[in-house]
């Protein structure tokens, strides 16, 4: 092996504390991989011209990254905060085309975009706090950013990186500088402006599954003082997983992607400047990219958790009287082949339309003015079957419809000769979501759902004082009031649909049947009863829940010398409560309470060796209080305060350029969490819901991710080569709090890589990439309905995907 594979592979085997077996086995297995790329760079050798290619200024050192995690632009490696950053080429050389991709490269977060119906819900966990369910009755506990405005609603949160500058995820509570639901931490994307020169950007991608993208930018200097830049996305392919049953269907997920971005600046002078941007997106797919993998021996949950025990599976006690047959059984089952059996379409489409505008106001050399305005708007119907049989059993559907808006003030200063710096603002945000829900029965059909409203306000501040030359210290404080509201009135729920010849009809469908005979089937809708009954989905009333918090911050950081610099911290945040609205007829209505975290946190920074090398550390225990954890239940899940629990761990990340040629990466995250204290928990009589046991793992919540990258540059007659590998490995965890069978995401490892060539203009570049090179049966996340019908329906990741990605660039800049 040459030089480069001995050094990935010292990477991937010298971290022995950190699921060593699995490491050594994943290297095994894509060995042959890895001595290919050698190969392919030993053959670029005998290509290269004989002489040594004239030494650059600054070659071999690593790209300076520039971070606003606390509202001003700052090196990353001299900002005192937990921070994962990623740049556009870093970006492009990981091959991330979405927000979710990041989680592979990133310690200590989970971030799903498929869970349950939903192929676009940003399903985010930092250190393991987050929401793991898209309905809008639930709060996010990891605040998603687009140049400064807060996207509320985690469907429709996923985002296609089109024109993005970096990425920064923010570990911790955030809620001094960014406000409400980031207790867990932010994402941070932030946008390419518009500038003073034309060029233009192409990049078209052609691979496996009828793969192809187009990706499109141009920017135009309309005058000395206003630019202009435009970019557009079109990405299509066919779907992984095989439906056979469904005549005409490409598979699922599948994709048909559409998104424009247009963005003007204007710079009437030196000291103002403003920002506005006009995004859309419209994405179509064919459901979520789940398989039926298992169903229980005893067809439900177990006796001794609570559950059904060995009853027939609930739903033949309605398809057979239908069908003449269970159709629920083991034929359908499909272990690891990406295939399914529904018999019917059920798309996953959102339209969302963004505009933002930022002023930006130099009022004098210590002081700025900011403005940040804006509106957001998303509509969007998912759906999944829920047993994936050809029997339509429960087939299910999400509608959402609403919008948002914010408002946010900043003023940013300095005083005292620079050694005071100092953020103040104000901060309104508004949302209104109307969310439908739709489940079938083979005898009815049950609509209900919620039109949620939802506002907050808040007044925040942060400084940072140099108390001398090397020690500084930040105090920062944001006073927050909301109010959050959940509307169902007879418009939202009701039942319609039903077969006369099922069991337990409604009164008003008994008297129906009657007067049709048991042939007939009803379609007239029903509203819900203005008293308790049997058929009560929920009371018609409006829920509200209202919340005043304030959140400190303190941070000291010290420089030990130029190049080392070390920080403590302490930092306060809470996500607010709500409602479940998933309930079946007859069942009280769940709300749950506000969480808070108090955590502390200790780090260090070092970069060094002429920048060659770049060092971050940082270690955290969190105080978690009244924490909102998934109780899957009989229609989905009811969120529930489990009690308290501390979390602990670290990260870990490490970006050495070896030579100037070869740089390597390594990041760790690890996460101990555990009840402290536990609150005994009523799910009001559900005879399929599973009981939560103190001594359950908490979901969502990793013990270690690792991941580690390799990036080589050889030099050609007209340009370089440039090869890279990146490797990621998550730990197992569970998607709910009982820990059921079937909600456990395995351990798993992946590797991704690709080969480059870039033209030495600069101009074009041509590579071919891949994705899950070692084709691995990979579970995405598990979206199963084991309480209900005893089913296992894991999300599964494509199998190894090729691409050939072509980029070309003209212009003056």
């Amino acid at each position: 092996m040459d030089i480069p594979t001995l050094l990935l592979y010292f990477i991937l085997t010298s971290n022995a504390n950190f699921n060593l077996q699995g490491v050594r086995m994943m290297f095994h297995r894509s060995e042959q991989l890895v001595l290919g790329a050698a190969l392919a760079l030993s053959v670029s050798l005998l290509l290269a011209p004989a002489e040594k290619a004239p030494a650059q200024e600054g070659a071999g050192e690593l790209e300076e990254i520039i971070v606003t995690a606390r509202r001003r632009e700052e090196n990353l490696m001299e900002t005192p905060v937990s921070i994962t950053a990623f740049t556009a080429d870093e970006l492009a050389l990981r091959q991330i085309d979405q927000s979710h991709q990041i989680g592979e490269a990133t310690p200590n977060l989970v971030y799903r975009n498929v869970r349950n119906n939903s192929n676009v819900a940003g399903i985010i966990f930092i250190r393991g706090i987050g929401q793991g369910d898209f309905v809008p009755t639930l709060q996010p506990g990891v605040g998603t950013y687009v140049d400064g405005a807060y996207i509320a609603n985690i469907t429709g949160a996923v985002t296609d990186l089109v024109d993005v500058e970096s990425i920064s995820v923010l570990r911790g509570p955030q809620g001094t500088l960014f406000g409400r639901n980031t207790i867990g931490g932010a994402i941070q994307i932030t946008t390419v402006k518009p500038s003073e020169e034309f060029y233009a950007d192409i990049d078209i991608g052609v691979g496996e599954f009828s793969y192809q993208s187009f990706k499109g930018t141009v920017n135009i200097p309309f005058t000395d003082t206003f630019y202009g830049k435009f970019s557009v996305l079109s990405r299509q392919q066919d779907g992984y997983i095989d439906t056979p049953l469904i005549p005409n269907d490409k598979g699922a997920p599948g994709e048909d992607t559409f998104a424009a971005r247009a963005a003007l600046r204007f710079v009437p002078n030196d000291a103002v400047t403003l920002d506005w941007t006009l995004d859309v997106t419209e994405s179509k797919a064919g459901g979520p990219p789940s398989i039926l993998q298992e169903i229980f021996e005893e067809h439900g949950p177990r006796p001794e958790n609570g559950g059904m025990g060995s009853t027939p599976w609930q739903y033949n006690t309605f398809v057979q009287p239908l069908t003449g047959e269970a159709i629920a059984d083991d034929r359908w089952a499909v272990g690891k082949n990406y295939v399914k059996y529904s018999s019917f379409y059920l798309p996953a489409d959102v339209e969302v339309l963004g505009t933002t505008l930022t002023v930006e106001w130099d009022i004098n050399e210590n002081l700025t003015f900011k403005s940040i305005t804006n509106r957001r708007e998303q509509d969007s119907i998912d759906g999944r079957d829920a047993d994936l049989t050809p029997a339509p059993i429960q087939p299910t559907t999400d509608i959402f419809d609403g919008w948002q808006q914010s408002q946010e003030f900043q003023l940013l200063g300095s005083a005292a000769g620079g050694r005071l710096n100092w953020v103040a603002g104000l901060y309104y945000f508004e949302e209104d979501m109307l969310n439908i829900n739709i489940v079938p029965f083979p005898i009815f059909r049950l609509t209900s759902g919620s039109h949620v409203v939802n506002d907050s306000s808040a007044v925040f501040g942060q400084l940072t004082y140099d108390i001398t030359d090397r020690l500084r210290l930040t105090l920062g404080a944001r006073s927050t009031d909301e109010d959050f509201s959940s509307v169902v009135d007879d418009n939202i729920q009701y039942i319609h649909g039903w077969f006369c010849n099922g069991p337990s009809l409604p009164p008003p469908a008994r008297v129906q049947c009657q007067a049709e005979g048991p042939g007939f089937i009803g379609y007239a809708n029903i509203p819900a009863p203005p008293a308790p009954g049997n058929w009560r989905i929920i009371p018609n009333q409006v829920f509200e829940t209202s919340e005043s918090r304030s959140e400190p911050y303190v941070n000291l950081a010290y420089d030990f010398t130029d190049t080392v610099m070390g920080y403590v911290s302490y930092a306060e945040g809470f996500k607010g409560g709500g409602f479940t609205q998933r309930l079946p007829p007859g069942r009280p209505v769940f709300s749950f309470s506000p969480e808070f975290a108090e955590v502390y946190e200790v780090g260090v920074k070092w970069s060094g060796l002429n920048n060659r090398i770049r060092l971050t550390a940082s270690l955290f225990d969190t105080d978690y209080k009244d924490l909102q954890v998934p109780a899957a239940s009989l229609l989905g899940s009811i969120l529930v305060n489990a009690g308290n629990a501390e979390m602990s761990g670290g990260e870990l990340e490490l970006t050495a350029a070896v030579t100037d040629r070869l740089t390597l990466a390594l990041g760790i995250g690890t996460l101990d969490s555990k009840y402290v204290t536990f609150n005994e928990i009523d799910v009001g009589g559900d005879p399929v819901a599973v009981r939560i046991s103190q001594s359950n793992r908490i979901p969502d919540a990793p013990e270690q991710q690792v991941n580690a990258s390799m990036t080589y540059r050889h030099p050609l007659a007209n340009g370089e080569l440039i090869a890279r590998l990146d490797y990621a490995s998550t730990d197992d965890y569970f998607t709910n709090a009982q820990n059921s069978d079937g909600t456990l995401v395995p351990s798993q490892d992946v590797i991704h890589g690709g080969i480059t060539y870039a033209h030495g203009s600069g101009d074009w570049e041509i590579g071919l990439q891949g994705r899950n090179l070692t084709d691995e049966f990979l579970i995405y996340d598990i979206g199963g309905n084991i309480f209900s019908n005893g089913t296992i329906l894991p999300i599964v990741s494509p199998p190894r995907e090729l691409q050939l990605r072509f980029k070309y660039h003209f212009g003056d800049d």
